[in-house]
């Protein structure tokens, strides 16, 4: 047996594996982790200084497990083949994340900037509205109207190429150069809206002279959930409404999915005494979002498409010049017909594209890195009443493409605190279709943009903070054009731009016109915080503003805004040089802001009517552009006052005028001054039981340029005044609502509102809508919606 016995060896497991358990945030150790081999049933804590230590491991794989009571737990694989040091990090008080995240996002503006938001409750109170039309219930914002379904924000005087709207991170390409071309944006995507009412938000734009909106989407907690809303809105005036709903799916590991659908469908709306024909919406938006959020980096893919088809008052296309008289100096419209649902000529329709693709990083030495590009593809169609083989071709049809890629950098720099630094490129191609057989309103053009951008901020003490912004545009200009050749050669276009000639075809000349500019624009403001409840804030800044398309180029019929448009080749940038002063004050029974600005604006670009034109399509107004030096000041009053536990008093004013510097004369759609007043009584705590009456009263315009001008009235055989400048009366709108809170469903809370709008059914045509020439605003206007949370 000694002579057959064998030799046994046992394996030797000489090696260490050690390291520290440490903080994804900031590398701070982390004591009590548990780090658990699952091959060998070892187990260990990390000790004060977040250190670990195994011994006598063998070579081969293994898989560990580290959890902490504030951290999602990891797991993770490794290789021993010798002593072995590595560090484990794990993201500590892993459920305060989201909430880093979202004070973070109150980095969009300068800190000597004031913001307005409306958050996500009101947001959804509203999300069947236009984006002017939620805005317009913030002080210092009006709304440029094309009848009640058309609109777009004014900022303090300033509306479409002067305001910058950015949707999920996605500058809005959309030819807002029309007064009547609303953003496309659809509000039931949103979860806030801010408001930075001047140009001091350079890292978005250096040509928002009049200010921008940014539109946020749903933030998205990192943890394992399934939720959304729906929501379903019905109103008297139009006898339609809207329904929107929302579903997001989220994951521990950082992984989400979101989908958003909308329908909204109106028939003819009503003023008090009469319907307003063809003035309908059937319109819908979609959209999804896939993406990744990890502390140390991420990436999100999103889809969304608003799609609206817009009806157009019959009433406001008129034929001749003694209907255009006829209209204006009657008191209810010239074309009045049964309810209906169609949507009939003149009318919109308008289609809206954005593909979006960005991700971010963050490394010890560029600190965090944002990389986007998108693609945005906006079709509008605008229907003229024609007959015969063109009855339903568009007579205007325009198909824009923009492409951009945005690089943000966001380094950590000692003596600088939230320091970013960009460069933004953007390329846009316009194709205006010739088969329409109408001249082309807008030519082909195609634009590069480059800018490049650094913002910063110091804190000099907790109570002072300077903030600055730098950033520079480069922009080229390339178009083809067919010009009538009288206004080629009215306006000398051949002597001042000889080298855009291409060649001349009798009633029309080609031309090839080539711009390129180069702005620079800055800002820079202090924060004081005066006491505990109260703060000063001083910015200024200069905002430069390249002439759109449609300034440089317009020439013709604009069919949906029924007028002719000319505009001008030798106009210049616009130079806005910004002053605001905030006062903010804040304390257990009052928030009070008060905002007094002023804006010195030299080339500054308008539009204002100088004739009638009758054209085989009817009789239209003439509209020209030019430029002239301005002053636009005001001031902006906000006050927030809880009078008891149960009842809340709202006031806002706002007050805007606008002149040319050197004839005194005023600036045409200055809104007029407004003041509202809302006050909300909690009946029932238990289910939020809230009654509000809401006054808003707007002052008549008593400051704005005559542009009036006379007619020939071939039927009376007379020259006639035709009165197109004089605004409205002044008007006052009462309107009521009720909300309360319901438990429908379990794991579900429900919001159900009733409300009347115009409650009085006052008569009424405010001075920024282009329709008041021919109908009353909207009468009253009962609505019930059914928001339920999931």
């Amino acid at each position: 047996m000694l002579l057959c016995s064998v030799g046994l060896y046992a394996q030797e497991c000489p090696y260490s594996l050690s390291g520290k358990v440490i903080d994804l945030h900031d590398n701070s150790a982390l004591a009590g982790a548990q780090i658990f081999i699952e091959e060998t049933s070892d187990v260990t804590l990390s000790d004060e200084q977040g250190g670990y230590r195994f011994v006598n491991l063998c070579p081969g794989n293994y898989t560990l497990l580290v959890n902490h009571p504030d951290c999602n737990g990891i797991q993770i694989s490794i290789k021993l083949k010798e002593n072995l040091e590595k560090d484990l990090t794990l993201e500590h008080h892993y459920q305060e994340l989201n909430e880093v995240i979202v004070r973070g996002e109150q980095g969009i503006a300068p800190k000597s900037v004031g913001i307005q938001v409306l958050d996500q409750e009101q947001l959804s109170e509203r999300s069947h509205e236009t984006l002017g039309d939620a805005l317009s219930r913030l002080s210092g914002v009006s709304r440029l109207q094309t009848g009640a379904t058309i609109s777009k924000p004014i900022i303090r005087g300033m509306h479409s190429s002067r305001v910058t709207i950015i949707n999920s991170g996605v500058r809005l390409e959309d030819q807002e150069w029309g007064t009547e071309h609303a953003p496309n944006i659809a509000l039931s995507q949103a979860q806030s809206v801010s408001l930075i009412k001047n140009s001091a938000a350079l890292q978005y734009s250096g040509d928002a002279v009049g200010g921008v909106i940014i539109v946020s989407p749903e933030r998205i907690a990192v943890k394992d959930s399934l939720y959304g809303h729906l929501n379903l809105m019905g109103q008297s005036n139009g006898r339609g409404g809207y329904t929107g709903a929302q579903l997001i799916r989220s994951s521990a590991a950082g992984w989400y999915t979101q989908v958003n659908v909308s329908k909204r469908k109106l028939g003819d709306l009503q003023a008090p005494n009469y319907l307003l024909s063809n003035t309908g919406v059937d319109g819908y938006s979609l959209g999804t979002r896939l993406g990744l959020n990890r502390f140390k980096f991420g990436f999100e893919l999103g889809f969304s498409r608003l799609a609206n088809n817009l009806g157009i008052l019959s009433a406001s296309h008129l034929g001749s010049a003694q209907d255009q008289f006829a209209a204006i100096n009657s008191s209810t419209p010239l074309i009045v017909n049964p309810f209906s649902y169609d949507i009939n000529r003149p009318k919109q329709n308008v289609t809206h594209d954005v593909f979006s693709l960005k991700g971010f990083i963050k490394t010890k030495t560029l600190g965090r890195v944002d990389l986007q590009y998108d693609f945005q593809h906006n079709h509008r169609l605008e229907f003229d009443v024609r007959r015969g083989n063109f009855a339903d071709k568009p007579a205007l049809d325009l198909d824009l493409k923009t492409q951009s890629l945005n690089l943000v950098l966001a380094p950590d720099i000692n003596f600088i605190d939230e320091f970013k630094a960009g460069i933004n490129f953007k390329f846009q191609d316009n194709v205006s279709n010739p088969e329409t057989g109408v001249k082309r309103l807008i030519p082909d053009y195609s634009r590069w943009d480059i800018g490049v951008f650094l913002v910063g901020e110091r804190e000099f003490s907790p109570n002072l903070i300077l903030d600055f912004g730098l950033r520079g545009d480069f922009s080229r200009i390339n178009a083809f054009k067919y010009y009538n050749t009288s206004l080629w050669d009215q306006r000398a276009y051949g002597l001042i731009f000889p080298e855009f000639f291409v060649s001349s075809l009798g009633t029309q000349v080609l031309t090839n016109p080539k711009f390129d500019y180069l702005n620079f624009s800055w800002s820079t403001g202090v924060r004081w915080q005066i006491k505990a409840d109260q703060s000063l804030l001083f910015n200024a800044s200069l905002g430069s503003r390249n002439p759109n398309v449609s300034e440089l180029f317009s020439e013709g019929l604009h069919h949906s805004a029924a007028r002719i448009e000319v505009g001008e080749l030798s106009l210049k940038p616009e130079r806005s040089l910004n002053f605001s002063v905030t006062h903010e004050l804040k304390n257990e029974w009052l928030d009070l802001s008060l905002s007094p600005f002023y804006k010195r604006i030299n080339s500054f670009i308008l539009m204002e009517p100088t004739g009638v034109q009758q054209t085989i399509r009817g009789n239209f107004q003439v509209w020209d552009y030019r430029q002239t030096n301005a002053a636009i000041t005001g001031i902006d009053l906000d006050a927030r006052w809880r009078l008891t536990d149960e009842i809340t008093f709202n006031q806002q004013f706002s007050l805007v005028k606008g002149y040319e510097r050197d004839s005194k004369r005023p600036l045409i759609n200055i809104p007029a001054a407004q003041m509202n007043h809302e006050l909300n009584y909690q009946l029932t705590p238990k289910n939020n039981l809230t009654v509000g009456i809401q006054s808003r009263f707007t002052w008549e315009q008593n400051e704005y340029p005559d542009n009036n001008f006379l007619v020939y009235i071939p039927e009376l055989d007379s020259q006639e005044l035709l009165d197109i400048s004089t605004p409205p009366e002044a008007y006052h709108l009462l309107d009521v609502n009720l909300k309360m809170t319901l438990s429908l469903l379990p794991k579900t809370i429900s919001y159900l509102r009733f409300s009347i709008d115009n409650f009085m059914n006052v008569n009424y045509r405010d001075y920024l809508n282009s329709q008041r020439f021919y109908a009353d605003d909207l009468g009253r206007n009962l609505r019930i919606s059914l928001n339920t949370k999931f």
